[in-house]
């Protein structure tokens, strides 16, 4: 990855982390986001307890992620403290802590998500392994894995592999350049992992005049005979070079029109 595309990266990670830190800074002194963080940690500690049934607490649950755009906060060392700032939670739980992983997709995935099939999803399931997951119970652990499946639109294995499909919700977009910068993100990553596992790919296509090319192949194959200085005289006037270029112009013509013309792809 060139200077320029590193240096973008580095910005965007920046911008993200400010946004994450200052949504969480604001969101947790609402009065009405402190009054469902509290409710719904209620609801869960009497569900442990069994004083509750599964589906009041699931209603408060989706009423809390439709209203807050994040996950429900956990029991245990992985719970959410809502007195703690952002900067007092990354000290203790630290950069990768699943704690700020749910901050931060709450507004980055809602926003802007690869859609992947099951083969990818399956890979993507495995690198989970590596998160903080001391943190977390198993049951916890299995619930990160549920909200990351949803994060990234999993389609149910429609997408063909080495296909690349990203949606966007563009009610949740405020700057269309930071929108650019992530999609190209995303693309310039997903790029260079395919060509990494396809180094064999065809190349693409040089660009040249083939306009040219395409009319000292018609004159030469509508006379059959003409020499390639005379060919030269006609399509490349006056240049010393003529009868050489059109040599090269022909077979590259020859190529192209038996078969050559399926390296034409995008862009």
């Amino acid at each position: 990855m060139d200077n320029e595309k590193s240096s973008n990266l580095i910005e965007i990670f920046k911008s993200k982390k400010e946004w994450i830190k200052y949504r969480w800074e604001f969101m947790r002194r609402d009065p009405d986001f402190i009054r469902a963080f509290d409710r719904l940690l209620n609801l869960m500690t009497l569900y442990e307890k069994g004083e509750i049934p599964e589906e009041e607490l699931d209603e408060a649950e989706i009423n809390y992620r439709k209203e807050f755009d994040l996950r429900m906060p956990l029991l245990g060392p992985a719970c959410f403290d809502r007195t703690k700032s952002y900067d007092d939670i990354v000290q203790e739980k630290g950069e990768k802590s699943f704690t700020i992983f749910i901050l931060g997709a709450s507004i980055i995935h809602n926003t802007v998500s690869i859609m992947m099939n099951n083969h990818r999803w399956n890979k993507i399931s495995q690198m989970l392994n590596n998160v903080a997951t001391e943190e977390l119970s198993p049951e916890q652990y299995s619930m990160l894995r549920e909200d990351i499946f949803q994060y990234l639109h999993l389609d149910g294995g429609d997408i063909q592999n080495d296909h690349l499909r990203i949606d966007i919700d563009l009610n949740r977009v405020s700057s269309i350049t930071a929108l650019k910068r992530v999609v190209n993100m995303y693309i310039d990553l997903e790029w260079k992992s395919f060509l990494q596992k396809n180094p064999e790919r065809p190349k693409s296509i040089n660009r040249v005049d083939f306009d040219k090319i395409i009319e000292v192949g018609d004159s030469k194959k509508a006379e059959k005979g003409i020499s390639w200085d005379k060919l030269a005289t006609k399509v490349f006037p006056n240049d010393p070079n003529g009868p050489r270029k059109a040599k090269q112009h022909y077979a590259r013509y020859e190529e192209l029109i038996n078969g050559g013309w399926r390296m034409f792809r995008f862009p």
